[in-house]
């Protein structure tokens, strides 16, 4: 009896537990769908992204983490090439793979500058995340059938989630694309639980 009632104890605890998601053998941390994606201002997100500007093309693993208005977008190259950019509302930083320090007021001036391309920050961290700028207008929205956005426009920039994670919380292939600009991003893991 006291078996059956120990056994039963540990199947209610594991039930409270957060759950772990796999999709293609890869952890997910398990977000409660609460529709407040928009709100969520701590997280990291790593995976894979190709750029297409000015007839080039560029392949590299990613790192973007987070933390209320402090973004820290890590990208490695192959060969090993690994460059960063911090931002905040009022600094961005970009260190390039010889350790050399440039500084700008501007993400978009710095990116731009310093690697021939860019996307707007600020609006990133809620299209990355499939939902619109809140303080932009939208011109142009089409939904899945679930009411997740599938494609929407918020000028200059096209912004079209290609598939989500199984779960439909969070995008799991998505596309950035504006005035020659293809951004392809192609998210690994989402974890909103980093320090």
């Amino acid at each position: 009896m006291k078996f059956i009632f120990f056994l039963m104890l540990v199947c209610i605890l594991s039930a409270c537990g957060t759950p772990v998601l796999r999709e293609n053998n890869v952890e997910l941390a398990a977000v409660p769908y609460d529709d407040n994606r928009s709100e969520r201002d701590v997280w990291q997100v790593e995976g894979k992204i190709a750029v297409k500007y000015d007839s080039k093309g560029l392949t590299f693993r990613f790192v973007w983490r987070q933390k209320g208005n402090q973004t820290m977008l890590s990208f490695s190259a192959p060969l090993g090439v690994v460059f960063r950019f911090f931002i905040t509302d009022d600094y961005c930083e970009y260190i390039n793979e010889k350790g050399e320090v440039f500084r700008a007021t501007s993400s978009e001036e710095l990116m731009l500058n310093e690697i021939g391309w860019f996307v707007p920050i600020k609006r990133a961290m809620f299209w990355i995340k499939g939902i619109p700028f809140p303080d932009a207008k939208i011109e142009a929205v089409s939904l899945y059938q679930d009411n997740n956005y599938k494609q929407f426009t918020q000028l200059p920039w096209t912004v079209t989630v290609e598939e989500y994670f199984t779960d439909r919380r969070l995008p799991k292939a998505i596309v950035f694309l504006s005035d020659g600009v293809r951004i392809k991003v192609a998210i690994k893991k989402w974890n909103f639980r980093y320090d």
